[in-house]
């Protein structure tokens, strides 16, 4: 649909971005709340197009892996997932999914989604790529247990990461890998895309 081979990593305004990523220029671009890892803005175009665009202009931005997880999640029959239309480095503009941002209403059909999407399973354990926490890149190899998964790629992988930046003190990084050694009693299998997907 859109010309998804632009490299966009230069300083544009939201407007000349836009125009770049995906041929249209908008007519209006409003900043919307929420957007704890970028800038988010509402897109409206002069044919009553409406898209989001994320844009973070940082050295550490990885809003394509942003958009690899989103399209991980697209479940079509449980959950809506926004489709993607442009990603980079960058930014990411993805659908407009008109709802009601945080009312009760909202948070309990977020909350069904959510819990319809623990039932969507995968053969093994990861997405086959990076994933991401806010900044941080996790690893997320493919496994053939979620336990091993869990102890490699999200258990060890966080305390390591937590004792590097100086989060975490060496006693409890120690607790960490002794807990590590005894998931196997602790937990029980799990096949959930959401399991691996963080």
């Amino acid at each position: 649909m859109y010309d998804l081979s632009y490299n966009l990593n230069e300083p544009d305004d939201v407007h000349t971005m836009m125009q770049k990523a995906v041929g249209m220029r908008p007519i209006t671009v409003v900043e919307m709340d929420g957007g704890m890892v970028a800038k988010v803005s509402r897109v409206d175009f002069r044919d009553g197009t409406t898209m989001v665009a994320k844009h973070d202009p940082g050295a550490d931005a990885h809003l394509e892996i942003e958009a690899e997880m989103l399209r991980n999640l697209r479940t079509p029959d449980v959950m809506r997932v926004p489709d993607v239309y442009f990603e980079s480095r960058h930014l990411l503009v993805q659908e407009f999914i008109a709802g009601a941002h945080l009312e009760p209403a909202a948070r309990e059909d977020a909350c069904r989604q959510l819990a319809a999407l623990h039932e969507v399973t995968l053969p093994k354990a990861g997405l086959g790529s990076t994933t991401l926490d806010g900044w941080i890149e996790i690893p997320s190899r493919w496994t053939d247990s979620w336990i091993e998964f869990f102890h490699d790629h999200r258990l060890r992988f966080a305390a390591d990461a937590a004792l590097a930046a100086c989060n975490l003190s060496v006693q409890h990084w120690d607790r960490a890998q002794l807990l590590a050694l005894r998931l196997d009693d602790l937990l029980v299998e799990a096949e959930s895309l959401l399991a691996s997907a963080w």
